[in-house]
């Protein structure tokens, strides 16, 4: 069981980056189904209670268009902390940009990108991730 856990989180939070969120038993056991977007994360442990939440808010107002194939648009709401950074990865991993934001709006050319998901993450100058998302590159 002990060498299970980490397998768990792993595929929860490969199922959660892709769009699936898992949901966890009293037993222990997660099930998988669609999930559903909302202001407010809940955060359960694997014997299903609720530890707390979380109210998130959102500092990407538009990311378009997604999938995108050229360049993928990000725009911000106007309550985005100063000297935030948008970082890129790609789904291996790889930092793809690492851009300070200067203004409400990013044009990100995606001649460098390949076919596949990419996630982000808004960092604060505190290094705090203010948010995350994922766009998809086709080509």
């Amino acid at each position: 069981m002990i060498r299970l856990l980490p397998r768990c989180f792993i595929i929860a939070l490969f199922l959660l980056i892709i769009g699936l969120f898992p949901s966890f038993n009293a037993n222990g056991r997660f099930a998988i189904g669609q999930s559903i977007h909302s202001d407010t994360i809940s955060l359960f442990n694997l014997y299903g209670k609720n530890l707390e939440n979380i109210d998130v808010k959102k500092f990407v107002s538009k990311l378009y268009p997604n999938p995108a194939s050229n360049y993928v648009i990000i725009e911000f709401d106007r309550t985005l902390p100063t000297n935030t950074h948008l970082l890129v990865y790609s789904f291996t991993g790889s930092k793809m940009a690492d851009i300070m934001i200067s203004n409400l709006k990013v044009d990100l050319n995606l001649s460098n990108y390949y076919r596949g998901l990419y996630l982000y993450q808004l960092i604060a100058t505190t290094g705090k991730i203010l948010e995350s998302g994922k766009f998809q590159v086709i080509k």
